[in-house]
């Protein structure tokens, strides 16, 4: 009945019937691309090609199984098209790295709090499998794998789809993807032996806290000799997308005395915070009295020391973490108002905006409210708030009166239209070297 309001143009019918399914298919476009503006913007396709497609749906199959048909190939093209970005340039010059055999992939962290309903509730075991399937270092080595074998190797082992779904989604034989799968496993099996792909272990989040709380406080102290002792003998240092790796604890306490703030690490406040199942900080810079947005470190934690870090000098990602790019100094009480939050937009101003309501996201419970409170407050038209758990999948309409919504149900679109709230550009609708169709 939902499909065959949501085929016949109810938008809000189709609204219901994607909501479950919105932050997997992030997350999947996510780990395809290893961006997360890249797989929001794919996901615009995505949902785009969806509601324009949705009538050719013949039902022989999932609704799920055909969104992520979609979300793959669209992964697949924008893979294809995509430019490498620039490097970003660090000051004062860096020391020559010390570990060139790395190869550093383009790479953006996820915020932790997006992955809670992705594990599913009262469920270790699947929780310990998202965690795996989204950590730094498993990412980094299936970006460096041909672009279809990372899409069988995901759509196989991460997710749980059959050969002959995944041959269907991907439209190639079961040989095809089965000879795939098998090099994209080789190839892992080849970092594994490497030791840079390790297993993942069942975290302990108290023990990761106080590791990190000890690399923080031995930063604000400027104490390099304090600050490396929390290293592994082994540690790596990264920068995606800067080809530049330094091992070991000389090279990478070099590298702190030396490039952040000039080495004055005191000029940089470190603020807690989770990525991809792993520690992390957000670090501020201070500008007179003014604390700036200047990058986010993920820790990867072996054997009660940190093994790898990861930095990412991007201010754009705070927002995605909840904080902001700009703070007074020192910005010591921030903390992520919205962990749970998604806001799609859709052209025009409008926004979706889909809300977890995972109890392990501490997620206020008027967050659809606020939600879209804070959307309109930043001049968008919120056209519906969705609750995306098992639990809840009705759409939440927002309570606030500053945020305009109509009071009549508009007048379906014809199914091949676009909804009233979705005006994407006519390069999302006609694609370079595509064929009409949902792909």
């Amino acid at each position: 009945m939902l499909l065959a309001r949501a085929g016949a143009g109810d938008e809000d019918a189709f609204g219901v019937l994607i909501a479950p399914y919105l932050r997997e298919l992030h997350a999947h476009c996510y780990r395809m691309l290893g961006s997360v503006h890249d797989a929001e913007d794919v996901l615009q396709e995505v949902l785009m090609r969806a509601w324009r497609y949705l009538g050719a749906f013949d039902g022989r199959g999932s609704v799920r199984g055909w969104l992520y048909r979609i979300a793959t190939n669209r992964c697949l093209t924008a893979r294809s098209r995509a430019a490498t970005s620039p490097a970003p340039a660090l000051s004062p010059v860096p020391p020559p790295p010390n570990a060139p055999d790395v190869e550093v992939t383009e790479l953006e962290p996820y915020p932790d709090a997006w992955l809670g309903e992705l594990a599913g509730h009262g469920d270790p075991a699947a929780g310990y499998e998202v965690r795996e399937s989204v950590q730094l270092a498993f990412l980094t080595a299936i970006q460096l794998l041909p672009p279809r074998q990372r899409a069988v190797l995901l759509l196989r082992d991460v997710l749980g789809f059959s050969a002959a779904e995944t041959a269907q989604i991907l439209q190639a034989s079961q040989a095809a993807v089965n000879s795939a799968l098998q090099r994209a496993r080789a190839t892992l099996e080849t970092h594994r032996a490497s030791g840079r792909l390790r297993p993942a272990s069942i975290p302990d989040p108290g023990a990761e806290r106080a590791l990190a709380d000890r690399f923080t406080a031995a930063w604000h102290a400027c104490d390099i000799p304090a600050l490396v002792s929390v290293l592994a003998e082994d540690c790596l240092l990264t920068m995606p997308p800067a080809p530049l790796a330094y091992r070991g604890r000389e090279a990478i306490g070099s590298f702190f005395a030396t490039v952040p703030a000039g080495g004055d690490l005191t000029a940089i406040r470190l603020l807690p915070a989770r990525a991809n199942g792993q520690p992390a900080v957000a670090a501020y810079l201070r500008d007179g009295a003014i604390a700036r947005a200047y990058g986010i470190m993920v820790l990867t934690v072996h054997a009660g020391l940190i093994g790898e870090i990861t930095g990412f000098a991007d201010p754009e990602l705070f927002p995605l973490f909840g904080f902001p790019k700009q703070a007074d100094w020192p910005p010591g009480h921030l903390t992520s108002l919205l962990p749970g939050l998604l806001i799609m937009s859709v052209g025009q101003g409008a926004v979706l905006v889909a809300v977890t309501t995972a109890a392990n996201a501490g997620v206020a419970p008027d967050t659809a409210g606020l939600a879209a409170s804070l959307a309109a407050q930043r001049g968008h038209q919120v056209r519906a708030v969705y609750r995306t758990t098992p639990q809840d999948r009705r759409p939440a309409r927002p309570r606030s009166s500053s945020v305009r919504t109509s009071s009549t149900r508009p007048s379906p679109p014809k199914p091949s239209a676009a909804p009233t709230w979705w005006s994407p550009p006519s390069a999302r609708t006609s694609l370079p070297g595509t064929t009409p169709g949902p792909r």
